[in-house]
């Protein structure tokens, strides 16, 4: 039976999609108490925690638009389409990147139901995924290195004033014992991740337990918004809200503006 937690590294960033299997990839259009829950307002729901999913490439089409499907460490595949606002490709990669046996990665990723009737991702954000080359296993394998962070990124062992760790002269992140850990550590994952260590590093000690602010792959953790400007996007999303109603019933217009004043 699989649990959010699965060893030592926190495997809630490996969140699967079927409620069989585990905790659900929640609909764009739902409010997942896993997820959310209310905010001081009273008005909105807030995440209450990070999350994210990953998968290995196995198919892509660059057809109109990116679009790739990936399978999660427990056998699902989902479609992502990309999406993205005001930007022509991902911040942190290119589109030749992705190829059949990458990794990605989307924080704060939700099932949308497309105009095809297919479910899946629709990445819009260029700043909250990531593609790393190398498979799940290597991923995974390089990502458990890192949540200790003075430890062996190889073999686990703490450093000690008798036992202290040399670091990879390329990333400076990744430590070793030695010669002996480097070695073998090198050929099983790092020589594909080397240049991506810092950011896996933030990723594997990152508390998914927790929420202060949505974090983009710079991993710049900004301070929470005040109960002001909550209240004004509570207020703004409640005002779109009614004039959406407006649009669809042309007899509540009148009265949906008087309402609208007094937001």
């Amino acid at each position: 039976k699989r649990t959010l937690h699965d060893g030592p590294f926190v495997w809630s960033l490996w969140w699967p999609t079927k409620a069989a299997q585990g905790v659900l990839l929640q609909d764009e259009n739902d409010i997942d108490l896993r997820y959310y829950g209310q905010d001081d307002t009273e008005f909105m729901y807030s995440p209450i925690r990070h999350w994210a999913l990953v998968g290995e490439i196995v198919d892509t089409n660059f057809f109109i638009r990116p679009r790739v499907t990936i399978q999660t460490r427990f056998g699902e595949k989902i479609l992502v389409n990309f999406h993205l606002e005001d930007a022509n490709k991902p911040t942190f990669f290119d589109w030749t990147d992705l190829q059949r046996g990458a990794c990605l990665i989307m924080f704060y990723a939700n099932k949308r139901t497309f105009l095809d009737m297919n479910q899946g991702v629709r990445q819009e954000s260029p700043d909250s995924v990531m593609l790393f080359p190398a498979g799940f296993r290597d991923l995974a394998n390089e990502v458990q290195g890192y949540s200790n962070p003075i430890s062996c990124s190889y073999c686990g062992k703490p450093e000690t004033t008798d036992h202290k760790l040399c670091r990879c002269k390329l990333c400076r992140v990744a430590r070793y014992c030695g010669r002996e850990c480097q070695a073998p550590h090198w050929k099983k994952s790092h020589k594909k991740l080397c240049r991506h260590a810092t950011m896996l590093s933030s990723l594997a000690t990152l508390d998914f337990s927790t929420f202060n602010n949505f974090i983009d792959w710079n991993f710049v953790i900004e301070d929470p918004p005040t109960r002001e400007e909550k209240e004004q996007k509570s207020k703004k999303a409640a005002r779109d809200m009614l004039y959406e109603m407006g649009v669809q019933n042309p007899e509540l217009s009148s009265m949906l503006a008087r309402l609208e004043a007094l937001l």
